[in-house]
């Protein structure tokens, strides 16, 4: 259970670098 747990603390945390940086990019150009 803790293994799923971190799993999607994992997923969760890539999707927010991926939305920061996708942000990022967006204000920059």
């Amino acid at each position: 259970m803790s293994t799923r747990f971190e799993d999607l603390k994992f997923m969760l945390l890539l999707s927010a670098v991926t939305l920061l940086g996708s942000g990022l990019d967006i204000i920059l150009r």
